[in-house]
């Protein structure tokens, strides 16, 4: 069997084994969690951040008058950028613009849901952004996104942005100012959806992906996405265990370079 003949074998089983059926006389085959029981698993399974320092996010409200249209027409894909910096408002914007919360659920037994601006399978949230500040000012420690409380809460601080260059391949050569990592927590979507589940966490971390990209494009920033890096590494930075938890998704953001040539062509 050639390698491309084993990578087809790897898909047809995995896709053979998350193909939905059909139950006899229930349409659907769901045989996991209940909505409810699913949400509320997923709530009560919020990370646990102790000793954290928080840092609140302060999103502009200047982004009211952004055309949504103006903002898809000019998406690019750029992988290459400039040595200036990024504010932490335009961080703000970029992390509450995409994936903050924008409203909340009452669930039964008074627990409460959060809602917010990107999608995600039943509600579960599954998707986790994690931040590596390259040149962000005002902050150096990486972090992780907190939208119910609309905040950042900094993890590690010692260095980081080395450990960070060797597993993200791109980051160096790119010059990105900010690295945007996706993680996508399997046990809460699988618990609902079974095996299926894996496939809608990845659908998930790929709307948020958007989100992060095209709120970029709104605050003058630009990047690119990547599934190129070293996962069990990647792993490791942000302290997820690789199995329930997986890195799934990177965006490299930063301010474009003004250049000519092939290494600054859009696309």
């Amino acid at each position: 069997m050639t390698e491309i003949e084993s990578v087809y074998d790897l898909w047809r089983t995995y896709y053979g084994n998350t193909r939905m059926t059909r139950a006899p006389g229930r349409g659907f085959d769901w045989n996991y969690d209940s909505n409810e029981d699913a949400l509320s698993f997923a709530v009560s399974s919020r990370r646990s951040l102790p000793a954290r320092r928080r840092i609140f996010l302060t999103p502009s409200e200047d982004l009211d008058g952004v055309s949504l249209v103006q903002v898809l027409r000019s998406r690019r894909s750029v992988r290459r950028f400039s040595k200036a910096a990024v504010s932490f408002e335009k961080l703000s914007s970029l992390l509450y613009f995409s994936a903050g919360q924008t409203g909340s659920a009452r669930l039964f037994g008074g627990r409460e849901a959060v809602l917010t601006a990107n999608p995600s399978a039943g509600g579960l949230a599954s998707t986790s952004v994690w931040v590596v500040p390259v040149r962000v000012d005002g902050l150096s420690n990486m972090a992780l996104h907190v939208p119910e409380e609309n905040c950042i809460a900094l993890s590690r601080d010692t260095e980081f942005v080395r450990d960070a260059m060797s597993c993200l391949q791109q980051l160096e050569s790119s010059n990105a100012a900010i690295a945007i990592i996706l993680t996508a927590d399997l046990g809460k979507v699988i618990r609902k959806y079974g095996v299926r589940g894996s496939r809608y966490a990845l659908l998930d971390a790929g709307h948020l992906a958007q989100n992060i990209l095209l709120v970029a494009g709104a605050v003058g920033l630009t990047g690119f996405s990547s599934c190129g890096f070293f996962d069990v590494e990647v792993d490791k930075l942000v302290g997820i265990d690789g199995l329930s938890e997986v890195s799934v998704y990177v965006i490299y953001l930063g301010v474009k370079e003004e250049c000519d040539g092939d290494n600054c062509t859009p696309y």
